[in-house]
Formats: C-alpha cells, sequence, structure tokens
C-alpha cells in the first residue's frame, strides 16, 4: 500500500511539472488508450513504467521535450490513467508482451524497438532514448 501511495505522489508530482498541452515530454494515459494505439495501427513511444524509485524517467522526459516527442506513459497499476487499481492488481493489454521500466517505439501498432531503461546510465542512457525517440 506504502508503495502504490508513493507511485501515486510520484506521478502526481510528475503530471503536474510536465507541461499540459504539449506535443513533448510524458503523458500518462489508460490501458483502453493503450489498446487504440495498438488496435488502430498507430505510431507512438510507449513507457511501460510502474517504479516510482525510477532514475530514468527524467532523462525520458528531457530527451522527449529537446527533441519534441511525445511520450505515452502507461501503469498498469493505473489502468484508467489515473488512480491506482483495486487490490494492487496489475493490467496489461492483451494483446502484448510487455516489460517494466522499458521505452517502446510502436509503428503500425507493433513494437518495432524496445529500450531496456535501468540498462543504461547518465549520458549513455539520454543517447540510447534519443535514438529510440528518433
Amino acid at each position: 500500500m506504502k508503495k502504490i501511495f508513493l507511485l501515486t505522489v510520484s506521478l502526481s508530482i510528475f503530471m503536474f511539472l510536465t507541461a499540459c498541452g504539449n506535443d513533448s515530454g510524458i503523458e500518462q494515459i489508460s490501458l483502453k488508450e493503450f489498446e487504440e494505439i495498438l488496435e488502430e495501427n498507430q505510431d507512438q513511444n510507449i513507457l511501460f513504467y510502474f517504479d516510482n524509485d525510477s532514475n530514468y524517467l527524467i532523462d525520458v522526459e528531457n530527451v522527449s521535450e529537446e527533441q519534441e516527442k511525445s511520450v505515452k506513459l502507461y501503469n498498469p497499476f493505473e489502468s484508467d490513467g489515473e488512480t491506482p487499481n483495486k487490490e494492487e492488481e496489475e493490467i496489461y493489454p492483451d494483446t502484448l508482451e510487455l516489460d517494466y521500466n522499458n521505452l517502446y517505439q510502436i509503428i503500425d501498432g507493433k513494437v518495432n524497438d524496445k529500450l531496456e531503461l535501468d540498462y543504461y546510465l547518465g549520458e549513455e542512457r539520454e543517447k540510447a532514448i534519443k535514438n529510440i525517440l528518433k
């Protein structure tokens, strides 16, 4: 429960700091919005996220704003895009197998590329993020 509270507070602060109405940066989405991206064969960058202790979130935010690219954030513990799921239940899209703390490049509704964000640090991580957000 403490983890969910910290996660909710972290995301709330993060979302507050994120510029609203901007075509770059990170925007949290719901499961329904995620599934629409896949079903409608959209191109999008998706951050599959649940770790409120992550160090990479600021790097993704900074690079996405620098490159003027949007990143959609999906948290399986907040499937409506706002509030924690009942009983800490994780809810995933049916059509994809996803790994936590990865940035996915979705093209035509399918995974084109995947970046394991915990694998990189510092400038190396920023460079890897830039490569996937092209």
